[in-house]
């Protein structure tokens, strides 16, 4: 083609003006060259653009999930397409609604002796009536409080299980006062999966034979080895985020809409003592007040104390300007957290509001 183009502009007297073929060939072929890279940047950019919205439209938003709710127990949350809900009782008509990954493989409903392999929320308004899971465990006030709840448990009666390694693979919580629907006993089980898991007996430090093992004689021990499923302790996690108890003729508001807080920012570096400013809905406080803490990484409180409404009335819905001031305990982490708690003279966990916002020391 271009041999041609070159022969019919020399019959037209171009070469003779001065041009050689090479040039000929050159004049011809730049134009193309320009034009294939252009098109191959177009269709590289549009290549880009399309990866980048399949990826955005691959990020699961809290919007996208679907709404649930249980009026008889006051249950509201949100889970992502994957996991499934289903309500329905476990031995001696205990109540019991669980959340699940719908890969599971054992039936619902899910107390809290199933397989490790097996990960979900057990929702139980009346508790579980059996003896809690074997192997190493500690109470959340010497554990700390990792999971993203909206609503106050007891750390004192709340339990972490773990694996030999540290890791939590389950959690059972206990509320200071539980739900209006709920009984006293009431409480909540969250079971991560594990994998490679493997129970160990020991006995003066050495395993021996699960078959001989006496847990309950004092001198032998279950341990429990393997890692938590990450992904699926995310997403049992963020459905967790979404979990509250409703309440009638209640507004319950976001909580960019209860409170702002202007200082510290998010992932400041804080030092001790803390001074706090920003503005909040009258009702986040009774008598002025409400309570704050200080937790390191691992989520153990190293500081608490209140921040108080300034200089105006705090018995309104307006938001209203606050102030304090906290001191804490260096810790030897560099990330942490300051939560701010909305002040509940109730102790209903229907009216609890939890914001926190990621620091470092």
């Amino acid at each position: 083609m271009i041999r041609i183009l070159c022969l019919s502009m020399g019959v037209m007297g171009l070469v003779s003006a001065g041009k050689s073929f090479l040039q000929c060939i050159f004049s011809a072929l730049v134009p193309k060259i320009l034009i294939f890279t252009l098109t191959a940047l177009c269709l590289f950019s549009c290549k880009n653009g399309k990866e980048h919205s399949k990826k955005a439209s691959e990020e699961i938003s809290q919007e996208q999930w679907t709404s649930f709710e249980n009026e008889s127990y006051q249950i509201v949350l949100k889970h992502p397409e994957n996991y499934k809900i289903t309500e329905a009782s476990l031995a001696g008509d205990t109540p019991v609604v669980n959340v699940y990954n719908t890969a599971n493989k054992a039936t619902a409903p899910y107390g809290i002796h199933e397989g490790f392999n097996e990960g979900y929320i057990a929702l139980l308004p009346k508790g579980f009536g059996v003896d809690g899971p074997g192997g190493d465990y500690k109470k959340l006030s010497e554990f700390g409080n990792p999971l993203p709840l909206s609503f106050e448990i007891d750390p004192e009666k709340s339990t972490a299980y773990l694996l030999k390694n540290g890791q939590p693979w389950g959690f059972y919580l206990s509320f200071y006062t539980a739900p209006d629907s709920w009984s006293k006993n009431g409480g909540i089980f969250i079971r991560y999966p594990v994998s490679d898991f493997e129970a160990v007996c020991i006995s003066n430090e050495e395993e021996i034979d699960i078959n001989d093992c006496d847990p309950m004689g004092g001198e032998q021990r279950i341990e429990y080895r393997g890692q938590v499923v990450e992904k699926s302790k995310m997403e049992l996690n963020e459905i967790l985020k979404t979990l509250y108890f409703e309440r009638k003729n209640f507004n319950r508001r976001e909580l960019n809409d209860l409170i702002r807080v202007d200082f510290p920012e998010k992932e400041a570096e804080i030092s001790s003592p803390l001074k706090i400013k920003g503005e909040a809905r009258g009702i986040w406080f009774f008598e002025a007040n409400a309570g704050i803490e200080i937790l390191n990484e691992d989520y153990i409180k190293i500081g608490e104390g209140y921040i108080k409404v300034e200089n105006a009335n705090w018995m309104t819905e307006d938001f209203v300007p606050f102030s304090g001031e906290v001191s804490f305990k260096q810790p030897d982490s560099e990330k942490g957290y300051i939560v701010f708690k909305k002040a509940n003279a109730s102790g209903k966990p229907e009216l609890d509001r939890i914001f926190s916002i990621p620091v470092s020391f």
